[in-house]
Parts: C-alpha cells; sequence; structure tokens
C-alpha cells in the first residue's frame, strides 16, 4: 500500500517521498534499520535517521566526493558497511568513511 504523499493516509502509515541531488548521480544503494540508513549515490552518502511523525526521515548527506560507485558495490557486515566508489574500497563505519584499499586490495581485486 503506497498512499500519495503528504496525505492522512500516508502520514498514518508514515510514507513520503525524498529526491536527491542528480550531481551526485545515480542511487546505487540503500541499507540500514528500523532507525537509520544510509543511501549511497555514485559520488554521495546520505544518512536518513528516524525521527517520526510528518516527517518519518530526515535526511543530511555528510560525505560529497565518494559513493557505490555502481550497484551491488555495496557489502554490510555487523555494524560496518564496506563499498566500492571510483577511489577504491571504503568502510563506512558510524558516519565516518574510512580508505580501505590504500594499493593494498584495489590492485588485487
Amino acid at each position: 500500500d503506497w498512499p500519495t504523499p503528504a496525505t492522512d493516509d500516508a502520514r498514518s502509515k508514515q510514507s513520503g517521498k525524498q529526491t536527491f541531488p542528480n550531481r551526485y548521480g545515480f542511487v546505487t544503494g540503500v541499507v540500514g534499520n528500523d532507525f537509520y540508513g544510509y543511501v549511497f549515490q555514485e559520488r554521495a552518502i546520505t544518512k536518513m535517521t528516524y525521527v517520526g511523525g510528518d516527517v518519518v526521515f530526515s535526511f543530511d548527506t555528510f560525505e560529497e566526493s565518494r559513493g557505490a560507485e555502481d550497484y551491488g558495490r555495496i557489502a554490510v557486515v555487523d555494524d560496518l558497511i564496506f563499498f566500492q566508489s571510483q577511489f577504491g574500497y571504503h568502510a563506512l563505519d558510524n558516519d565516518q568513511v574510512a580508505d580501505i584499499g590504500h594499493g593494498l586490495v584495489d590492485d588485487s581485486y
């Protein structure tokens, strides 16, 4: 059941819509749980945090150069999210992106 955004039916089911800037490319993946998630674009990562009510989720783009360069380039292990960007391989942990390739993983892939 996908109600029309901004209607009473949508508010009661806590559904809505969100657009993402096309300057960061296509959305390539969404991962998370009931309370927060990450939306990966080709060149950006946006955190979505559950707030409930009419807003449902708040969105904060915190990485504006690295993102998942294509579909299927994200892996989740417990609370760590590994992904491949145009710059190599990275790990996302608690809103912090760390480069993990450094020529080692990048060269052997």
